[in-house]
């Protein structure tokens, strides 16, 4: 009876048309990339947005942590607009806020 039961990683399967050739390698960096993000995202939030401190935890460089982040546009993934916009601010409870560089990574304000 548990095997008709759907997985969870059954919902981690991106639609995928069949149509055409697909390419295992792009759909496999793609599913990486997303995951990394989200852990990311959890991991800056638990730690009050502290890069160091997210580096620290998953154990990563603090320069490769940057990159990720710039990869990834940890603004537009944490809902803040560059310097371009209105409001730039991420929430942070320490009394230093942090906002988003031209280059789309946070840095103090």
């Amino acid at each position: 009876m548990a095997d008709l039961t759907p997985s969870a990683s059954a919902s981690l399967i991106p639609e995928i048309d069949l149509a055409n050739p697909i390419s295992l390698k792009e759909i496999t960096r793609a599913a990486t990339q997303d995951l990394e993000q989200q852990i990311i995202m959890k991991v800056l939030i638990a730690n009050r947005w502290s890069r160091q401190k997210t580096a620290k935890w998953l154990n990563i460089s603090y320069r490769s942590l940057l990159y990720k982040l710039q990869e990834s546009n940890v603004c537009a993934l944490a809902g803040q607009p560059s310097k371009a916009g209105p409001s730039n601010t991420v929430p942070d409870s320490s009394q230093a806020s942090l906002s988003c560089n031209d280059m789309g990574t946070l840095e103090r304000a």
